[in-house]
């Protein structure tokens, strides 16, 4: 996380440190709910939202948060060992390997849809 080329933009994190990104995101997250002067709060968040939400009550959890609302929270997990991933060539259905050959070059059923465009 965090580790991902931009352009320089006088960022308040180490760019290399993906806990220094975290947490920028988190202390501004707080800022904001300070800013606001808010006492009680339910947070939510998708996908890495819903992660950073997790750190959030972490690490404020006097911060005045009554809820979370996690909508597909995404975590870190280390990639399984290849020994126990299914290959495309084992799967029964020439559908499934077809599938399973575009995913593993990157494509998802959501490129699919960008690639139509607007409807």
């Amino acid at each position: 996380m965090g580790g991902s080329s931009r352009p320089s933009n006088g960022a308040q994190y180490d760019e290399k440190n993906p806990e220094s990104a975290i947490n920028f995101f988190l202390d501004s997250t707080m800022e904001f709910i300070t800013g606001l002067n808010l006492s009680s709060f339910v947070l939510m968040g998708h996908s890495l939202g819903g992660y950073l939400c997790g750190r959030f009550m972490m690490k404020y959890p006097q911060s005045g948060i009554k809820g979370l609302i996690l909508l597909s929270a995404a975590g870190l997990r280390p990639h399984p060992h290849p020994e126990t991933q299914i290959q495309p060539h084992e799967l029964d259905s020439s559908r499934l390997r077809w599938i399973m050959s575009f995913w593993s070059i990157g494509y998802t059923p959501q490129s699919f849809v960008r690639m139509f465009g607007t409807f």
